[in-house]
């Protein structure tokens, strides 16, 4: 996450320049480049989180099992 904030700043401070200073437009076209990939990379490592997933459940259910010698209802 921290890659992606670093590289989300410095595409803004490019874009910025890029738009202000006259000549720089360069600088504006590659803070646009920077974000196209600061997002890719998000995607990739969202898509990458995932698909590992957790392992599945051995009782099968979302519910907690009550304890033994108890009723679920208190």
């Amino acid at each position: 996450m921290f890659l992606f904030l670093i590289l989300l700043g410095s595409a803004m401070a490019l874009i910025v320049i890029g738009a202000v200073v006259d000549g720089m437009l360069y600088l504006l076209s590659t803070g646009v480049l920077l974000v196209v990939v600061a997002v890719l990379y998000l995607l990739a490592r969202s898509i990458r989180r995932s698909r590992r997933g957790s392992p599945p459940r051995s009782d099968g259910g979302g519910r907690p099992r009550a304890a033994p010698g108890r009723s679920a209802s208190g």
